[in-house]
């Protein structure tokens, strides 16, 4: 997962980890970036300064978002307050994005 202005603009892609099947994940005028994925890697967390999930319109502050990590579909404002670096609540160990979590997830004792 990865922001690339590549295309003009910052936008969020995916690829594989050797670098094949590069997918653009958004498709905007408007500045995405710092990709996080989901715990179950069903998800991305972004910023964006679009005005809102349906926007294609800058604004003037960066929000959280969330889409489909598959296809980049179902865009949704996850967070109304300035924010520009989004992460995924910490549940447990580390997940592989692509199976998911197969290991306890409870934060180890202190």
């Amino acid at each position: 997962m990865f922001a690339s202005n590549r295309d003009g603009n910052t936008e969020i892609y995916r690829m594989n980890a050797d670098g094949s099947n590069v997918v653009r994940l958004t498709n905007n005028p408007v500045d995405d970036r710092e990709p996080a994925w989901s715990l179950d890697g069903a998800s991305v967390a972004f910023a964006s300064n679009r005005l809102n999930a349906g926007s294609t319109t800058a604004g003037s502050t960066y929000r959280i978002y969330t889409l489909r990590a598959s296809d980049g579909a179902n865009v949704a404002q996850a967070a109304a307050v300035s924010a520009r670096h989004p992460e995924w609540g910490y549940i447990g160990p580390p997940c592989d994005p692509f199976g998911g979590c197969t290991q306890s997830q409870t934060p180890p004792e202190e």
